[in-house]
């Protein structure tokens, strides 16, 4: 049952898939097999099922309207490691004001992303929003579920977060499914970075794309064909079954002719043109797998790949996390360093700082230009001013995000007499566009 319940296999039984598929805090599962380990690790699951207990779960009509979990996950995640990866969660009175500014008048004919969703504060007041209107005009409660399904879209980089914003989520439309028993759903918030996102390497092949992920430990470079990697319903198949090949240690010359045999999976021809990104690819995480590192690759990579197929949005809305250039792993840094050059947004002025822009900027231009619809689309977020004031900031304010396009601002709301994050460093904004 516990590796039902981490693998996602439970909530997929009961028409809710992806829900856990990450595998990324199984771990426990693993160690409990060391007898060493055994009584720490049973103690600690008692007392985390206690905690659990404390937990009403059979009326959940107030927790339909809110964000229940955000205190539950600040106690979780202690509160400098949340500082150093930037995450501030939003006052609701905060994520209103914000969604004033957006100034949508039809939330039914939008589609909504927020790119640093933590646990979800902003999607689940759009979600209270359509729900309403959509009411108000006479929706089935199946069409109401379906459009937030395929409308209202959330990434995150933390695995917790995504975690937390996909169960706040299932609490907010559990009334729909529970009036629709036997509907597929799939919660569309993701494990995918705002700032790097696949994409075709222009100095490569182009018929290839290449990513990294992990870390310095597991620093996995994965190359895919193009035609595959943005084709999410084949992509997953070919995933689903490389995954369970990978975790029976299974060589790749075998794996290959699975594939191939595999109905609809991988043709003859295309393997002659697909092999060397392919097994490049399985053979790496074959390796992390020999080396206990396996069981969540594949999964990970699927969120990734999905996110860059995830098509353009009406409204971009958030409050993405303000972290200084110097403050990001050297890893991270290495990675996003030629987007962030592609977008000019670095100071030419070394004396200013140069590179200490905040990431919040750099994920303004990234899911400008990425997600954001090219006519008529509206981002609005809450950043540091120092985007604003700053020297070290003056890329930034260029707003040029290429092929001839501009962020064009709309209006910037000072809010630094009202402090609403009182242990931040930096005054806050709402910036429009």
């Amino acid at each position: 049952m516990e590796y039902e319940i981490e693998q996602g296999n439970f909530f997929s039984g009961a028409g809710i898939n992806g829900f856990g598929e990450e595998v990324i805090f199984s771990w426990y599962l693993d160690v409990a097999r060391l007898k060493q380990h055994q009584a720490k690790i049973i103690d600690g699951l008692k007392g985390i099922l206690l905690s659990f207990s404390m937990y009403r779960a059979d009326k959940l009509t107030s927790a339909r309207s809110k964000d229940v979990l955000k205190s539950f996950y600040q106690d979780l995640v202690p509160n400098e490691l949340r500082k150093s990866l930037g995450e501030v969660y939003t006052p609701e009175w905060l994520v209103e004001v914000t969604l004033d500014r957006i100034n949508v008048k039809n939330f039914l004919t939008q589609r909504f992303l927020d790119p640093t969703c933590g646990s979800a504060s902003f999607l689940l007041a759009l979600i209270r929003k359509i729900k309403i209107q959509a009411t108000d005009d006479g929706w089935g409660d199946l069409e109401v579920l379906k459009h937030i399904i395929n409308n209202v879209w959330g990434f995150d980089l933390n695995p917790l977060a995504v975690q937390t914003a996909r169960v706040n989520i299932l609490i907010a439309i559990s009334d729909l499914l529970d009036n629709n028993k036997g509907t597929d759903i799939e919660i569309p918030i993701l494990l995918a970075d705002a700032v790097y996102s696949p994409a075709r390497n222009p100095k490569k092949d182009e018929l290839i794309v290449s990513y990294k992920i992990g870390s310095e430990v597991a620093d996995l470079e994965i190359l895919l064909p193009s035609e595959l990697a943005f084709d999410r319903s084949r992509l997953d198949s070919v995933f689903l079954l490389m995954d369970n090949l990978v975790s029976k240690s299974t060589q790749w010359r075998e794996t290959e002719k699975k594939l191939i045999q595999k109905k609809k999976l991988i043709t003859s021809n295309e393997m002659k043109e697909w092999r060397s990104p392919l097994k490049h690819t399985y053979e790496k995480i074959l390796d992390l797998h020999e080396r206990n590192w396996n069981g969540i690759w594949f999964r990970i990579v699927r969120n990734f790949f999905w996110s860059a197929i995830a098509g353009k949005f009406d409204v971009v809305v958030g409050n993405p996390p303000w972290v200084r250039w110097s403050k990001l792993p050297e890893l991270y840094r290495e990675r996003i360093k030629p987007t962030c050059d592609h977008y000019g947004i670095f100071s030419k002025t070394k004396f200013h700082g140069g590179n200490e822009l905040d990431i919040s900027g750099m994920i303004t231009y990234t899911v400008a230009d990425k997600w954001l619809k090219d006519e008529d689309g509206i981002l609005a977020f809450v950043i540091t001013q120092t985007h604003f004031q700053s020297p070290s900031s003056a890329g930034f304010r260029s707003f040029y995000i290429g092929n001839n396009q501009i962020i064009q601002p709309v209006g910037i709301d000072d809010l630094k007499a009202l402090k609403p994050f009182p242990d931040a460093a930096n005054k806050t904004a709402i910036f429009c566009c």
